[in-house]
């Protein structure tokens, strides 16, 4: 005999309204077409739910790769640009480099060796415009390469410049003790050289340059030095004598006034005294001489 269910249908008061009867058979089906109904909306859920992380996933990935593109396009940007700051500062020192060899040919100096070594030139400019995707490695390592390159360089170049300042540094001193301007302003009466004698009427040889102009014109050293002398001498009359040092003296005669005295130091330019016609003299004017070692030259040999 078949095991039947029976089931009671009844109102909210309870009231009886109609009765049902199922099989056993029957209940389990019914059963087992809810728990399939169930897994199916459970396993649908939860492939909704992978589909949807997936899809998240993806759009994370995009973004994520779309972030990663512009880093690299912004990468690439500064790597032309350090290659095109590169060949800006290797032209830079090769143009420095250049001005310290035109200085070092007008100041009669030894030139110094090639700035990238014996017989090296400067390497050629960085393609900043060569094609990222293909070419930015080989473009890093030419970077590198002449980077290091540069360092080298500019470390040369460096030490040659401070020879270089050496030396303009030591003529520059030896420049400021060369007399290089006029000690007065007016007329050249007599220059250096060969002449006939105002006073005697022979041909003879003037030490010097006489300057001729108003009495107490002002009279200026040439060159900086020391006082070696400030006093008469007969025929130069009142005489100052300036040691520059270096073998050079320079003498002025036939002042009115001395203004400085023996042992002063002076610059170029200051002055020393004031025009006069004191001892052998025609006239008012400065007699210059410039001796270099006890012979006298010509003064104007001297004057830029």
């Amino acid at each position: 005999m078949t095991e039947k269910y029976s089931f009671l249908i009844l109102s909210d008061s309870g009231k009886y309204l109609k009765q049902a009867h199922c099989s056993r058979r029957i209940v389990y089906g019914l059963f087992s077409v809810l728990i399939c109904l169930g897994l199916i909306v459970l396993f649908g859920i939860a492939d909704y739910i992978r589909i949807s992380r997936k899809d998240l996933n993806k759009e994370i990935l995009e973004a994520e790769l779309v972030l990663q593109q512009q880093e690299l396009i912004l990468y690439r940007q500064q790597i032309q640009k350090f290659a095109q700051e590169i060949n800006e500062f290797k032209n830079r020192i090769v143009e420095l480099n250049r001005i310290d060899q035109k200085i070092r040919r007008v100041a009669d100096m030894d030139e110094s060796t090639d700035l990238f070594g014996i017989g090296g030139s400067a390497p050629e400019d960085l393609n900043p415009d060569l094609d990222p995707e293909r070419n930015h490695t080989k473009l890093i390592k030419e970077m590198h390469r002449q980077v290091q390159n540069l360092k080298h360089a500019a470390a040369y170049q460096h030490y040659s410049l401070n020879d270089l300042w050496a030396v303009v540094e030591e003529r520059g001193n030896f420049m400021a003790y060369t007399p290089t301007i006029r000690p007065a302003e007016g007329l050249i009466s007599s220059p250096f050289g060969y002449r006939v004698s105002p006073f005697t009427g022979n041909r003879e040889f003037h030490n010097g340059l006489d300057i001729a102009n108003s009495l107490n014109t002002d009279i200026r050293a040439t060159a900086n030095g020391r006082i070696a002398f400030a006093g008469e001498i007969r025929g130069y009359g009142r005489l100052v004598l300036i040691d520059h040092g270096h073998g050079l003296v320079t003498r002025y005669a036939h002042l009115e006034h001395m203004v400085k005295k023996r042992g002063d130091m002076v610059k170029r330019g200051e002055i020393i005294a004031h025009m006069g016609s004191t001892g052998r003299s025609t006239g008012t004017h400065l007699h210059y001489e410039v001796r270099l070692n006890g012979v006298p030259v010509n003064p104007l040999k001297f004057v830029f």
